[in-house]
């Protein structure tokens, strides 16, 4: 009798949060739900929501709506691509969602994951580390980590490349070297480091659109649960492991500290402090290190992915940039200077034009803390609201 009288107030309080109100909110277009348990995490076809389906089931609702919502398990989502809602979404200061937290236990609660007065204070600590001038001492690594790159694709016999892949081992390769001097080698084989990061990101995203594993107890209870927790405890492990050798190099040459160009983002962590006169921890450094060092090789090639991908669709702005770098590097672009890259307006011009069509980043998650109504939209507390930024492009 118990369990069934708390079952039915689980009922009652779901049918009146926002979520219920979402579910009975008929003015928001609402595409037809594929399984009554699991919402949208299975799509009508059958397929699920981490799949090719799924992001061509993406595609076509935004192209039909520009504000959408759509369920996984219990939990609706707001999916919108109107910029008043978006702005007035921003403007309320709303949290980050709630699935951020899934990469918790691997990343920390660095600046991804972190808020308030954390955030803030780490952010200002770190800030003066990501000036524009600081990328000039690092043109050799990009310059040897590229050509390693174009060396292994020039080898490729097939007509059709997937450029991702590759992509997202030189950008790797390039951030472990630039932000915490490790040479890793993982363009040419796939290391511990590399093979850790990419099947703990797996697990993390594929958690996401599993509605049964977006509780701790089931997921941690899982077989996937398992082999998150012993990829993280590896990683944590190796992270630390550079972290330590970094420090004995500082003990060895001192003279590090001294010189500003040989100073990388993990010097700056070890050595930086706050107003008050306080270090950062190891947890502390450790939790920046393993965000920056995925958020910034992960998005940098989906960047070069999609920009050379639109320029090979694009075959009068391809060849307009070829010529541009040709003028420039000549023969030889083995090499390539800061000056060199300044000269190629044109092609600044279509990079920037395929981040604002495919950005790096297609989603925002937010989540609302107080009611918000835009026009007929109500975005009640709770609601998890994604701002479908790559709609651009459709």
């Amino acid at each position: 009798k118990q369990w069934y009288q708390r079952r039915v107030r689980a009922i009652i309080n779901w049918w009146f949060s926002t979520h219920g109100k979402l579910f009975r909110d008929s003015t928001i277009p609402c595409p037809p739900v594929g399984h009554p348990i699991l919402g949208h995490a299975r799509l009508s076809d059958g397929g699920g929501m981490y799949t090719e389906q799924g992001a061509d089931w993406f595609q076509n609702a935004g192209k039909q709506y520009p504000t959408f919502r759509f369920r996984l398990g219990i939990r609706w989502f707001l999916v919108t691509t109107d910029i008043e809602v978006v702005k007035a979404v921003f403007k309320s200061k709303s949290s980050k969602s709630w699935y951020y937290m899934f990469a918790q236990q691997w990343l920390g609660d660095g600046l991804l994951l972190s808020k308030g007065e954390k955030w803030f204070k780490r952010r200002k600590l770190l800030t003066p580390s990501f000036h524009f001038n600081i990328l000039k001492s690092y043109i050799d690594i990009f310059n040897e980590t590229t050509n390693v790159m174009v060396d292994i694709i020039g080898k490729e016999t097939n007509r059709q490349i997937e450029v991702f892949p590759r992509a997202l081992s030189m950008t790797l390769d390039t951030i472990l070297r630039c932000l915490v001097d490790h040479q890793s080698d993982c363009q040419t084989e796939c290391g511990d480091y590399a093979n850790l990061m990419y099947q703990i990101s797996e697990i993390v995203v594929m958690r996401m659109f599993h509605p049964p594993h977006f509780l701790d107890v089931p997921f941690h209870l899982s077989a996937a649960g398992a082999k998150y927790r012993k990829l993280t405890k590896e990683f944590r492990e190796l992270s630390i492991k550079i972290i330590e050798d970094r420090r004995k190099r500082h003990e060895e040459e001192p003279e590090i500290l001294s010189d500003p160009s040989r100073q990388n983002f993990l010097d700056v962590l070890l050595t930086k402090r706050y107003e008050d006169g306080s270090m950062l921890s190891l947890e502390d450094v450790l939790e920046e290190v393993n965000v920056f060092i995925f958020e910034g090789h992960d998005t940098t090639a989906s960047g070069i992915s999609w920009t050379l991908f639109l320029l090979s669709q694009q075959r009068q702005h391809l060849e307009r940039c070829y010529e541009e770098i040709r003028e420039s590097f000549g023969d030889d672009a083995s090499y390539v200077t800061q000056a060199q890259i300044n000269s190629l307006t044109h092609f600044g011009l279509c990079v920037k034009e395929c981040l604002r069509l495919r950005p790096p980043v297609p989603y925002i998650g937010r989540q609302v803390d107080r009611d918000i109504t835009v026009g007929e939209c109500m975005l009640g507390v709770g609601i998890t609201v994604g701002d479908q930024l790559i709609r651009a492009s459709w």
